[in-house]
């Protein structure tokens, strides 16, 4: 996972956020040749982490630090019945979200949100 600090301007105050890069792994595709398939060659800083296959985008969200709690997730349209779908964006050259919701989408996916879409988040479902 790397890290980088980041100035966001809110009004006439200047706060640091912290640009960071989560690996997300649901269910049992936490097998070595399948991480390398999908996320390529890995060094041993690289970090992932496993949800069970229950798991839900809110519960992501939390683990990666966009929101602070599932409920949190779901009052910003996190919990509604449905598949994330992501545009790309070219001035940022990321995917972000374009429809939320609470189903992980099957295979692999791509995208930044949270505050000035600094998260960067990988799934592999």
């Amino acid at each position: 996972m790397t890290a980088a600090r980041h100035m966001l301007y809110s009004g006439m105050e200047r706060k640091a956020v912290q640009a960071t890069e989560w690996n997300v792994l649901i269910g049992d595709r936490a097998e070595e040749d399948t991480r390398e398939l999908f996320f390529g060659p890995l060094t041993d800083e690289d970090e992932f982490h496993t949800l069970p296959i229950t798991a839900t985008m809110a519960d992501i969200l939390v683990l990666c630090g966009v929101f602070k709690t599932k409920t949190d997730a779901r009052r910003n349209g996190w919990g509604a019945d449905q598949e994330l779908i992501c545009k790309w964006d070219k001035g940022r050259q990321a995917a972000l979200p374009l429809q939320t919701g609470s189903r992980i989408p099957a295979g692999f996916t791509d995208f930044r949100c949270g505050k000035g879409k600094l998260t960067r988040i990988t799934i592999l479902a």
